[in-house]
């Protein structure tokens, strides 16, 4: 089974995004860009979000975590809601980068995670990218 390679790219000099579709024709432009310098490339996961988004390194996506006592081990209830900057961990897999944590429980109290947590593809919503989102991290 072949796992589909594809990226977006963001250009540096005119602060845009590009999608697949547009990148090869942009590169093949004669003499018209330096590819080191002009371009930060973006991979994608495989994963794709709720909304069947694919989502790439460098996205922002927001992820809800719920667990009521009745359904687990713990007898406290979780309500968190993760944003974060989206990487690809070789050790762990596709992450949230040391995501913002807000406590949906104690009215919306916001903190700084110290570890990464795994995207839920059918639990994420891409809400921007660090290039053109940096206010949403």
């Amino acid at each position: 089974m072949k796992r589909e390679i594809k990226f977006k790219a963001w250009a540096i000099r005119e602060k845009r995004m590009y999608i697949p579709f547009d990148l090869y024709d942009i590169l093949m432009e004669e003499g018209s860009h330096n590819p080191q310098e002009d371009w930060l490339f973006l991979q994608w996961t495989g994963l794709k979000d709720k909304y069947y988004k694919d989502i790439y390194e460098g996205d922002i996506v927001q992820q809800r975590a719920l667990r009521l006592p009745e359904e687990s081990y713990c007898d406290e209830e979780i309500d968190y809601t993760y944003i974060g900057e989206v990487r690809i961990i070789p050790s762990k897999g596709v992450c949230l980068s040391h995501p913002i944590v807000i406590d949906n429980l104690e009215e919306n109290r916001t903190f700084k995670c110290d570890y990464n947590k795994n995207v839920v593809q059918y639990r994420c919503e891409i809400i921007g990218n660090i290039y053109e989102n940096k206010e949403l991290i």
